[in-house]
């Protein structure tokens, strides 16, 4: 019991000592709850929900959202009910966990229990984008250990990941989470391709490298610089469309303020030669909350580079997304709006025109990630 403590304590400096102590009770709850129950790796099977509960405070996430990690399972696994958590950790956290809880199947079929299930999962993130949140970094974990599966089951479990929670993540900005997610997928869906898109990016690095240090060489100054590079799954889309290997790797600059940020891109382009048409400003035009930034691409040498601009308060919406703006939210109803905001829509906008689970599924996974991704079989076809 122990040794799981400390699989999370270590991202605990965030919280404060009654959070800390809520966060001890949840514990206590599900471990109690889950005694005795083995995951199909046959470790304890309280290592799952403890693991879900790391990822999501290694990105700070709040404490209902936390506490909602170690519950997520207790009523879908166990004979603890939904009232038993509501009475234990109030309403907040008990409408989560009941978001992430399955229904039963009954006499539905495999196919319209799990479209059932993803309209109860989107319905409630509608109203709390944390029910989202949580079964994010429920899937990472699960993928995680996804070896342990059969082959049979690995691909229809990494192709959901894939073209469902991957899109979901980006949906909400969770960039870091969504790349893991294809990074884990990609191998297991085709294997030979991936290894040959690792290959390809792999074979730019080092030139990155060289570049990289010659702009914050000589570019300078207080501001933070960071090499980046598009997850694996993203970068072998890009390729399939003939984007250059180039493109797939960026130079973001972290400065105080927006002030900063304009004027630090009036220094790489007085250093570098801009590339034409192609600056870009969100920052005074913002199209999303989670993508606030200045672009442009520079010629160094005969060396297309893309730079990016963004304050520190932008980096931390870039990176952390909803979870970045949870942790300014406090009262239900703030929450309510900012879930509506990011989800809210497309979701009443597909109970509305669906007439059953199926047609829900297929409205809202449209309306919501609009992305054409490839779909694998067992046998690696597309």
């Amino acid at each position: 019991m122990g040794e799981m403590k400390e699989a999370w304590w270590k991202w605990a400096h965030y919280l404060g000592q009654s959070d800390l102590i809520s966060l001890e009770k949840a514990f206590e709850f599900a471990s109690r709850a889950h005694d005795g129950q083995k995951r199909v790796t046959g470790e304890p099977y309280m290592t799952h929900p403890v693991a879900v509960c790391s990822i999501l405070m290694e990105e700070q996430a709040d404490l209902p959202t936390i506490m909602s990690a170690l519950l997520h399972d207790v009523v879908e696994d166990t004979d603890v009910t939904i009232d038993e958590v509501e009475k234990q950790f109030g309403q907040e956290v008990s409408r989560i966990v009941d978001g992430l809880t399955k229904v039963e199947r009954g006499l539905m079929s495999k196919e319209e229990h799990h479209a059932t299930n993803i309209q109860k999962l989107l319905s409630a993130a509608a109203d709390d984008v944390r029910v989202a949140v949580v079964k994010i970094a429920d899937r990472i974990h699960n993928m995680r250990t996804l070896d342990v599966k059969p082959v049979e089951k690995q691909i229809p479990y990494a192709n959901e990941a894939l073209i469902f929670f991957a899109p979901l993540a980006g949906k909400l900005g969770l960039r870091k989470m969504r790349a893991e997610l294809e990074e884990i997928s990609f191998p297991f869906l085709n294997p030979v391709r991936c290894s040959e898109v690792v290959g390809a990016v792999e074979s730019y690095s080092t030139q990155f490298d060289g570049l990289f240090q010659q702009v914050r060489e000589k570019v300078g100054g207080t501001a933070t610089f960071e090499g980046m590079r598009e997850p694996l799954y993203q970068s072998y889309s890009l390729l399939q469309d003939d984007v250059e290997v180039s493109d797939l790797y960026s130079i973001r600059i972290t400065t105080d303020s927006v002030l900063d940020c304009y004027s630090v891109m009036g220094s790489v382009h007085q250093v570098f030669k801009p590339v034409a048409d192609a600056f870009v400003d969100h920052l005074a035009l913002t199209v999303s909350p989670f993508n606030q930034k200045l672009q442009t691409k520079v010629w160094i040498g005969n060396n297309m580079v893309r730079i990016i601009l963004q304050t520190r308060e932008g980096k931390a919406l870039s990176d952390q997304g909803v979870l970045a703006l949870l942790r300014e939210e406090k009262s239900s109803m703030s929450i309510q709006r900012l879930s509506h905001e990011c989800l809210g829509g497309a979701i009443h906008d597909a109970t509305e025109i669906a007439e059953d689970v199926f047609e829900f599924e297929a409205v809202v996974s449209h309306s919501l990630f609009q992305e054409t991704i490839t779909i694998y079989t067992p046998d690696w076809n597309a």
